[in-house]
């Protein structure tokens, strides 16, 4: 059985996707030498494909991650979202690390949304990756506040208004539609 993150789970993968996820390098070899190109997106079900470095990415596999940078995959390349966002859910401060130079490129939804996957991902040691690539908490981690104080990550909550998220944060989306302050959700 293969479990990509929240993507989903397969009991067979693609040739190349099973390889990526049994860690199988002497395989990945023999694909590469074949022609395989890492930049060609795997179809894993109907409606889902993911590019390889992805599948690695997503399950948080760092010595694959390294193996297909280190074979030409290029991490500008993501069929879900930018592998910044999906590194600040699924892994480490060294991954983040990997793909923080896509920060500059991330439009400021993709850059608040940087803080809510960190909040999904519970993966607080990422922040300080992502404000050192220019995403701070104090312009973009307020709406990822407010969702952390209305779902009780009481640590989480502290460590954001910490560093700068804004108390009074009040615009409307689909889960606040009222445009409820985190001292709102708290109370």
């Amino acid at each position: 059985m293969y479990q990509i993150a929240y993507i989903g789970r397969w009991e067979t993968l693609p040739e190349t996707a099973a390889a990526i996820c049994d860690h199988d390098t002497p395989k990945l070899e023999a694909l590469l030498q074949g022609g395989l190109d890492l930049d060609v997106p795997i179809q894993l079900s109907e409606y889902i494909k993911l590019m390889p470095l992805e599948i690695a990415v997503f399950r948080n596999d760092v010595p694959m991650i390294h193996f297909l940078l280190e074979h030409g995959a290029d991490p500008s390349l993501a069929e879900e979202q930018p592998l910044l966002l999906t590194a600040a859910r699924c892994c480490g401060p060294e991954v983040v690390a990997l793909f923080a130079g896509q920060a500059a490129k991330l439009s400021l939804k993709q850059k608040e949304r940087a803080f809510q996957e960190v909040r999904w991902g519970k993966r607080p040691e990422n922040i300080q990756v992502l404000e050192q690539a220019g995403i701070t908490v104090d312009k973009f981690g307020s709406e990822a506040f407010r969702a952390a104080v209305s779902d009780g990550q009481a640590e989480l909550a502290k460590l954001l208004l910490e560093k700068g998220a804004d108390i009074n944060y009040h615009k409307p989306d689909m889960v606040f539609p009222y445009a409820s302050t985190p001292v709102t959700e708290a109370a």
